[in-house]
């Protein structure tokens, strides 16, 4: 017999008080849809303070303890993953740098039980920190499943701490490569527009008043083929906080189909988002370390067809303005 695997943990703080279960779990769990949460509900497999709950609407209250049963895990054993383990750009005993693949999820959750980034870290066979819980082992902050780039990843409970508190701090420096829709202007500037979840559609975030600080700074790289290279730079770490920034200016992500309606470039397969690089003190000696994964190969070709001749200049000037 296969046991389930160890569900997902939450405890509902002051500021998310009065949500509804269904919505406040949209936001936690990666592609956890209305209708997946409702039928889990029926199926007894979310418990709010250790009874199962009866309705999706419920009110939840600070403090509440939120728990969501995932299902059981394949077959597969930790080392004996057939998926493909990240590939390692820097690491010592206490933090790794990963480079994600688009197309991705980083944890498990409705829709994506398996091959997820934690499976195949833990293909990696490296010990990973157990502060997040054991779904989601050394993970201190995300990137969206569409989203390529360079991930920070704590291999121990001190690290992870520290680290975690960097990101609250603001002190780890975050660089995006973006390609926007449309001629974007001002050249340069910052993005200041609170986020919260859209009073007219739950399944996404949008621009609202009263929603939590949010702010992005960018530098436009270049305008090819009727689009805007953009170098962003989130200071504040929204859910999908640049894509709705831009979207909220008229110019959104190229092949953002729930914040732009998928318009992209012949060939481009998914949205053009890419987490350049990540600077920040090492958790344990304060060292500055810079972590830095370039293109994937998807985003490179379609800058190479759009930029055609102009492709190098504005490639030194995207990296420069990094």
């Amino acid at each position: 017999m296969t046991e389930n695997r160890s569900p997902l943990s939450f405890t509902v703080s002051e500021e998310d008080a009065g949500q509804r279960l269904d919505h406040y779990l949209t936001d936690k769990v990666d592609g956890a849809s209305r209708s997946a949460l409702t039928r889990m509900v029926r199926e007894r497999a979310i418990t709010v303070n250790g009874k199962p709950s009866r309705k999706a609407g419920l009110s939840l209250n600070a403090g509440d303890e939120v728990m969501v049963r995932l299902g059981p895990p394949s077959d597969a054993k930790v080392g004996e993953s057939t998926v493909e383990a990240p590939q390692v750009v820097f690491e010592d005993e206490h933090v790794m740098a990963i480079d994600k693949p688009a197309g991705v999820a980083v944890h498990p959750g409705p829709g994506h039980l398996t091959d997820t980034l934690i499976e195949r870290l833990l293909a990696l066979g490296t010990p990973l920190s157990k502060t997040g819980g054991e779904e989601r082992p050394g993970i201190v902050h995300r990137l969206d499943k569409d989203t390529s780039g360079v991930m920070l990843i704590a291999k121990t409970d001190i690290a992870h701490e520290a680290l975690s508190s960097r990101f609250v701090e603001r002190e780890v420096k975050k660089t995006y490569l973006t390609l926007l829709r449309g001629n974007f202007r001002p050249e340069e500037g910052v993005i200041e527009a609170p986020i919260a979840r859209d009073p007219r559609n739950r399944q996404r975030m949008s621009v609202v008043r009263g929603g939590r600080e949010a702010r992005t700074a960018f530098t436009v790289a270049g305008r090819i083929g009727g689009y805007s290279l953009v170098v962003a730079r989130p200071e504040t770490g929204r859910p999908h906080q640049i894509r709705i920034h831009f979207a909220s200016m008229g110019h959104p992500v190229a092949g953002d189909g729930t914040y732009g309606r998928g318009g992209a470039p012949e060939g481009l397969r998914r949205m053009f988002l890419h987490a350049l690089r990540l600077a920040f003190d090492h958790p344990m000696t304060n060292e500055p370390i810079v972590a830095e994964v370039a293109l994937p190969s998807d985003l490179d070709d379609t800058l190479r067809t759009l930029a055609g001749s102009d492709y190098e200049p504005l490639m030194a000037k995207a990296l420069q303005d990094t």
